[in-house]
């Protein structure tokens, strides 16, 4: 048996009795004592959001919220509580490292576990322990790390699981497939995250649950719990000198929830300091949540802009103008096609299509079924590429009626996405037929390295590739200006044309 460290004894607030020790909500209310934001040893009692999961509680959880809620405080002591009163019960937290899951682990488990009163401790002790596993003798386990496999878990908590989508895709996917496939249909699944943009499996699990019906859902059909800032009582601070910008005056105006001059002038404060990442870390509506671009993405400066803009709109179609196609040849015969008008000196970027596992005579139907008077169709230089019948893919094209110019190859990428960003400013998008093409934009980024815990110079392999690579041949393909870019590539032919102009 294994002997845990002498702590000095912390009394339950009220008397412990059978009564109480059944009642779950009393326990959490009475038995467990925690550290806080200050390092001090306090009393868990659930706090207003806190509360509201508990009472709201499904069998599989999907919460999305903002930061320093306390949910992984909560979520890891009621799994810890069903552990000790509930024998036979296995509960695992994943989290993105074994750093994190081990403190996780240390501070939700552990820590707690040992300020119990002595007595309740002999009652259920602990037979096999290490820094991210305790077995105890009513044959419960509470485990940590980033991944669980073998067993049965009935109940499996998921940290900042968006966090672990972004950069590391493949164990998310194993998170998916592995750990949460281990809670049975009874048990209990959380999924919680602050968001990190409008991708990856955290997303996917959001659009699910924002389209279940709460009245009608199953115990494998997640509920979404949405949490903002201004549940916590912390974030208000004395308004007095906080001088409140005109555009915040409005914002808050929008909001459907009334909020105190102190909430206002925490909110005011905050984002002085977040800047562009404040409506991820700190939303107000689950909608915001997802509005902000990735770290590492490529286009989130130039997406916000065009939104505060008004460049993202309605953009009608002007049947007088021609309509430019601009295409990406992906593998696995995927592509991706951007339609385009001029007008005004702007690019009215007006439709977006992809599709995968079709040849070209499926997308020259598209094309005809869409009913535009075509101008230009601009392909990257790969189609240019013999296939196995002989001929390119720009050949067979003609045949179909397609007639291409090609977009002569840039050698570097970075300049290639140099180019993009500089074309934004003269584009407008209509928000209806290219939502997926600005989903795909915002998700544009750079590939993370685990290993050294940066960005890599070169894009991720993700689905959003494609509609980016048909940006940059839009983007390549046009005479618009682009002050003040820099090529990186010594060689590239497009040096001269894309020089920093002078004067």
């Amino acid at each position: 048996m294994v002997e845990t460290k002498k702590r000095k004894e912390r009394a339950p607030t009220s008397e412990v009795t059978d009564a109480n020790l059944a009642d779950s909500m009393w326990r959490l209310n009475n038995l467990y004592w925690i550290q806080d934001k200050a390092g001090k040893t306090v009393l868990f009692v659930p706090n207003v959001a806190q509360k509201k999961l508990y009472d709201d509680l499904h069998s599989r959880n999907l919460i999305v919220k903002a930061r320093q809620l306390g949910f992984s405080t909560g979520i890891d002591i009621f799994m810890l509580d069903c552990a000790l009163f509930m024998p036979g019960f296995h509960a695992g937290i994943v989290a993105d490292t074994e750093d994190t899951a081990q403190d996780l682990f240390r501070t939700k488990v552990q820590f707690p576990y040992e300020h119990l009163p002595p007595s309740l401790q002999s009652a259920v002790n602990i037979v096999t322990a290490n820094k991210s596993m305790y077995e105890f003798t009513n044959g419960s386990a509470v485990e940590a790390g980033v991944t669980l496999r073998s067993g049965t878990f009935q109940s499996v908590h998921v940290s900042e699981f968006a966090k672990i989508s972004v950069e590391h895709p493949e164990r998310a996917d194993e998170i998916v497939s592995g750990s949460l496939e281990t809670v049975p249909t009874d048990g209990i699944a959380f999924i919680e995250s602050t968001a990190r943009g409008r991708g990856g499996r955290f997303y996917d699990y959001y659009k699910q649950a924002a389209k279940n019906n709460i009245k009608n859902l199953t115990d494998l059909d997640y509920r979404l719990h949405f949490f903002a800032w201004f549940n916590s009582p912390e974030y208000e601070i004395d308004p007095s000198g906080v001088v409140m910008p005109e555009r915040l005056t409005e914002y808050f105006n929008t909001l459907s929830v009334p909020l105190s001059p102190g909430q206002k002038a925490w909110y005011c404060k905050k984002e002085q300091a977040l800047g562009e990442d404040m409506k991820r870390e700190y939303p107000s509506t689950c909608e915001e949540a997802f509005e902000q671009s990735l770290e590492g993405a490529y286009f989130t400066r130039q997406l916000a802009q065009a939104r505060n803009e008004g460049r993202i709109c309605v953009v009608p179609l002007d049947s007088h103008l021609p309509v430019d196609t601009h295409w990406d040849l992906g593998m696995d015969d995927y592509m991706a096609i951007i339609f385009t008008q001029k007008h005004a000196g702007k690019i009215r970027v007006v439709d977006f299509f992809e599709c995968n596992g079709e040849g070209l005579p499926f997308y020259a139907k598209v094309l005809q079924t869409k009913g535009y008077k075509y101008g230009q169709h601009n392909a990257p230089h790969d189609i240019q590429v013999k296939e196995l019948s002989g001929k390119t893919r720009l050949e067979q094209a003609a045949a179909l009626g397609i007639r291409f110019t090609v977009v002569p190859r840039i050698q570097d990428k970075a300049d290639a996405i140099e180019m993009a960003r500089s074309l934004f400013k003269h584009c407008v998008f209509d928000a209806t037929h290219c939502s997926t093409l600005l989903t795909h934009l915002e998700e544009y980024r750079k590939a993370w390295d685990s290993v050294n815990g940066v960005w890599k110079s070169d894009p991720a392999k993700t689905d959003h590739n494609h509609a980016a690579d048909a940006f940059m041949t839009l983007a390549q393909g046009e005479d618009i200006p682009k002050e003040n870019i820099i090529l990186t590539s010594g060689t590239s032919n497009w040096k001269t044309k894309w020089k920093t102009k002078k004067g």
